[in-house]
């Protein structure tokens, strides 16, 4: 079975996508690997999420995905993922918790400290600090939670939003939604470290899918310690549908993953590197954590944000 690469799958994905939109329960598709009895295996695949996984034997003939889709050359095995509807995990402004931002709307995480040609900025999701009016291009008061006197005080004003679905190019592909906040003055930084934080940045474009598979782990104010797989990148909606996203990230646990305050969230490989920014978690059952959720590549964002680096 060849390897399922990036460049080659851009090339076929119209031919993809004509494939599997004539199977409504069909939402996405990306590069991803498959999962044998629930476990994960090292062999690449096409992810194919669902809106509902069904039993074959309730399934007609024609109603049956593939086991397997040309790609090319070669023929790829195709995973089956089901998939709900994503939502904005922020939280209501009076939810106070850890190292987080509030726009007195909607709280947040904050990402980290971002060292810019500005100054260093506070880096989080731009509907986490989207204010009132729901506008995150509109300058905004932000406030952060002091343990100390429990109680918001005053810590910046929001400065630089970048948001939208992208444009689904190797480059910039898929949904952003990321922003700065400018420190008021007299506000220091207090990172836990004042090393910068390595960030992934892709030699080439061919090395985005070598993240399919990869264990990856994030601190979510909300969730506390989250550990996830990457399930798929580049995925992309199938018969109109607009979802895009660079990473899938899917819980390693039935606790699920992220929960409503975890936006902005970083998430981390096992070297330690920043992968990607958390933006989207899928809808779940109370007390529970989102199953899969949606991330950005933190590349795109400091490139976006013209970010020098993170701590």
């Amino acid at each position: 079975m060849s390897q399922l690469k990036q460049s080659n799958f851009e090339r076929h994905r119209t031919h993809i996508n004509e494939t599997l939109k004539h199977f409504q329960t069909v939402r996405a598709s990306g590069l991803g690997i498959k999962f044998v009895s629930g476990k994960p295996t090292e062999e690449p695949c096409l992810s194919v999420f669902v809106s509902k996984k069904i039993e074959h034997d309730l399934l007609t003939k024609e109603e049956m995905l593939p086991k397997a889709i040309r790609i090319g050359q070669h023929l790829h095995p195709i995973d089956v993922v089901e998939m709900g509807s994503f939502i904005r995990q922020s939280a209501p402004e009076n939810y106070p918790f850890g190292v987080c931002l509030t726009d007195e709307k909607e709280n947040g995480t904050r990402s980290a400290f971002a060292t810019t040609a500005n100054g260093i900025m506070a880096l989080t999701c731009s509907h986490v600090i989207a204010g009132k009016d729901n506008n995150p291009m509109t300058p905004a008061l932000i406030k952060s939670f002091d343990w100390t006197s429990k109680k918001w005080e005053s810590f910046g004003q929001s400065d630089q939003a970048v948001f939208g679905p992208g444009n689904r190019n190797p480059l910039d592909f898929g949904y952003l939604d990321a922003a700065l906040v400018k420190l008021l003055p007299g506000i220091e930084p207090n990172p836990i470290s004042n090393t910068p934080l390595p960030c992934f940045v892709p030699r080439s474009i061919k090395d985005i899918e070598s993240l399919a598979g990869k264990i990856v782990a994030g601190f979510g104010i909300a969730s506390g310690k989250c550990l996830g797989m990457v399930q798929a990148v580049l995925v992309s909606g199938v018969g109109g549908g607009h979802l895009s996203a660079d990473i899938i990230v899917g819980a390693l646990s039935s606790d699920g993953l992220t929960r409503k305050g975890d936006s902005g969230m970083l998430w981390f490989d096992q070297q330690g590197q920043v992968i990607a920014q958390h933006v989207l978690g899928e809808l779940s059952a109370p007390g529970k954590g989102s199953k899969l959720t949606i991330a950005t590549l933190i590349n795109r964002i400091n490139s976006r944000l013209q970010i020098f680096s993170l701590r």
